[in-house]
């Protein structure tokens, strides 16, 4: 045989690719369409291609497309498996602000709690305290009274501190 050509791309490349007879060509196939061609030149004693010459070349030609099958399929996966590790690249990122998120609103909302109502409450707790410490004028709520709105004023108190707690732990900012 004179020298033979293998071509190996796209279908649009391959059939602008042109032959000169005689020649025969194998298309190679993958996944239905053209994705490489082999051609041979005559032979050498300027012979036609007789039909043992024809399969035997025709069964190469399988195995080429087998190859070259194989070897698509491959870079196939390989560019499924770049896409599977950006994507989970891209998720963990998302997980990542998100959880940062998350961690900034609880540590904001227990900075709201602990600056605004807790210290509304503290100071509702130190004027009960102080008016049950005066005790005996007569326009005060009688002493019972003060003493429950002060229990439940403390009551609040520890369970809006254990909410603060809660939501950020103090050991996180250490």
């Amino acid at each position: 045989l004179h020298a033979g050509k293998l071509w190996i791309g796209e279908a649009a490349v391959l059939s602008s690719s042109k032959v000169v007879p005689p020649q025969l060509q194998f298309p190679l196939h993958f996944q239905g369409q053209v994705r490489g061609r082999w051609t041979i030149d005559a032979r050498r004693d300027d012979e036609d291609f007789n039909t043992i010459d024809r399969r035997i070349l025709k069964t190469l030609a399988r195995q080429a497309e087998s190859a070259l099958s194989n070897v698509l399929l491959v870079e196939t996966l390989r560019h499924q498996l770049e896409e599977l590790r950006a994507s989970r690249e891209t998720l963990a990122q998302a997980q990542r602000r998100l959880l940062r998120s998350r961690e900034a609103e609880r540590a904001r909302l227990a900075r709201d709690l602990h600056d605004g109502p807790l210290q509304v409450l503290v100071g509702l707790n130190l004027q009960t305290g102080l008016l049950l410490a005066q005790g005996g004028a007569s326009d005060l709520p009688s002493a019972s009274t003060l003493k429950e709105i002060r229990g439940e004023v403390q009551t609040l108190l520890t369970d809006l501190r254990q909410v603060c707690t809660e939501l950020r732990p103090p050991m996180l900012d250490t």
